[in-house]
């Protein structure tokens, strides 16, 4: 079961991640049912790889970046909160 992992596939997924109780930082939108508990990659098609739109969507350039997680570049808390500000500013939520 694979798709291509789009910017509308991820806010909507994100939305999910974050309105989640009790809320969890440490969950992907794009692993299984945003736990953080399924491997990313056997869900999406490698490209775009779902890491890339993440980190996209908050502005960072993977090619500049130390990791290809948002989370581990800048903290599960830094990146959710550029997150909910991008799903603002993008008309997500």
């Amino acid at each position: 079961m694979s798709e291509e992992y789009t910017e509308k596939i991820h806010a909507e997924r994100l939305i999910k991640t974050l309105e989640r109780k009790p809320h969890n930082y440490g969950g992907c939108p794009a692993a299984h049912e945003c736990d953080g508990t399924y491997k990313v990659s056997r869900r999406w098609l490698k490209k775009p790889a779902p890491c890339k739109i993440c980190m996209g969507f908050i502005g960072l350039d993977i090619n500049k970046a130390e990791s290809e997680c948002p989370c581990s570049e800048l903290g599960d808390v830094e990146a959710f909160k550029r997150s909910w500000i991008t799903l603002e500013e993008k008309g997500y939520v």
